[in-house]
């Protein structure tokens, strides 16, 4: 009887033994199988987006004088689920798309769910009656503007 007893509890703990390799098995092959799918992009991703706005919106001038100097503030927050650069120019064009001139330019780093203000101070063109600021953020292909048109109080 004694004999049957531990023969017995050998067979449970072999069976655990097993359970335990096998459970050791699966989750190594779900791993593999995820990164798989993964890389083959069957599984859904998440989207990777960056914010871009202008800090005060209302705020924004609508004339300007060329040789004036005005403060173009933007915002952005990062999106991308991962440590991301950016980098930035602020370009004035003429109406018709033809003139163009950066004005600014620079870089920074966010983390993911971070936000960072940046304010340039720009020297405005001469290109027209009417200028366009654009502010891009080059190395994610998103960009905002605003217009102004030519005046000889601009408002800053």
């Amino acid at each position: 009887m004694a004999g049957q007893r531990k023969s017995i509890g050998r067979r449970w703990l072999t069976a655990y033994a097993l359970l335990a390799v096998l459970l050791i098995a699966c989750a190594f092959a779900h791993s593999a199988i995820a990164r798989q799918l993964n890389d083959w992009k069957v599984l859904p991703q998440p989207e990777r987006l960056t914010e871009l706005y202008f800090t005060h919106p209302t705020a924004l001038p609508t004339t300007y004088a060329a040789g004036q100097t005005q403060t173009v503030a933007f915002t952005a927050h990062n999106l991308e689920h991962r440590i991301t650069t950016y980098t930035y120019s602020i370009a004035a064009n003429d109406e018709t798309g033809n003139a163009s001139q950066t004005l600014a330019h620079g870089t920074f780093t966010l983390a993911e769910d971070q936000t960072k203000n940046v304010t340039a101070n720009v020297t405005l063109p001469a290109l027209g009656n009417r200028e366009q600021i654009t502010v891009s953020l080059t190395n994610v292909s998103t960009s905002i503007d605003y217009w102004l048109n030519v005046g000889t109080e601009a408002k800053t």
